[in-house]
């Protein structure tokens, strides 16, 4: 569908566009608001700097796709593929990725997902490095081999998400849930960790040199081959 043919569509009151083909379509500094994309093929689209109001887009397919600077709010993005994405700048806030794919989106480290909703999302191998994932929703999501260096991930939740071998050096996990996650291998070395649950987390092999643990919840996690000796871990609940 053109552009055009897109925009008199709307302006006719139509609302449904499930399973279009809306690939190439250029829709940039627009709003789209109340309309259903579910499965929507967005392939190639530009949306840079548009804004999405409660907006379903199921399902839909952006690979190489612009987001540049666009909003989602209150958006439903479940299952929805993000190949070859450029993402910087766009703004998920308060907006639902569940099972989305993430893998390979471009520049994802600048965009805004604190407060998103991303459970059993696909974010491995993901360069996530300074983002701001602030009260994030990651329960089941695999970040496994991720670079989460620096992020800001006060109060999330990666209750039973993958984080084998993922970079979380220095980031901000104060009052972070990890309950039940594989951090295998993780390097959580200089880690802002106070007060973070990680209740029957597998830790085996990880690294925490300098860790800041204090007040961390670590009953039945395991611990094998983790070396506390050189981390904060005062206040730290164990039974």
């Amino acid at each position: 569908m053109e552009r055009l043919a897109f925009l008199n569509a709307l302006t006719a009151g139509r609302r449904t566009f499930g399973r279009a083909d809306l690939r190439e379509l250029r829709l940039s500094n627009q709003v789209l608001e109340g309309v259903d994309l579910s499965g929507a093929d967005l392939r190639g689209a530009a949306f840079v700097a548009s804004r999405f109001y409660s907006v379903k887009l199921t399902g839909a397919i952006f690979d190489g796709a612009s987001l540049r600077n666009a909003v989602f709010r209150d958006c439903d993005l479940s299952g929805a593929r993000f190949i070859d994405v450029e993402m910087a700048g766009a703004d998920f806030a308060t907006s639902c990725l569940d099972e989305a794919d993430l893998r390979g989106a471009m520049n994802l480290n600048e965009a805004v997902l604190g407060g998103a909703r991303l459970v059993c999302a696909m974010v491995s191998h993901q360069s996530l490095a300074d983002a701001n994932l602030q009260g994030a929703d990651f329960t089941g999501a695999d970040l496994s081999h991720s670079d989460l260096c620096g992020a800001k991930l006060r109060t999330a939740c990666f209750r039973h998400a993958a984080l084998v071998e993922a970079d979380l050096r220095r980031a901000d996990a104060r009052d972070v849930c990890f309950e039940n996650a594989l951090l295998r291998d993780a390097d959580l070395r200089e880690i802002v960790g106070e007060r973070c649950d990680l209740r029957r987390a597998d830790l085996r092999g990880a690294k925490v040199h300098r860790a800041m643990l204090n007040g961390a919840d670590l009953r039945d996690a395991i611990l094998d081959g983790v070396d506390l000796t050189a981390s904060h871990v005062l206040g730290v609940i164990t039974s």
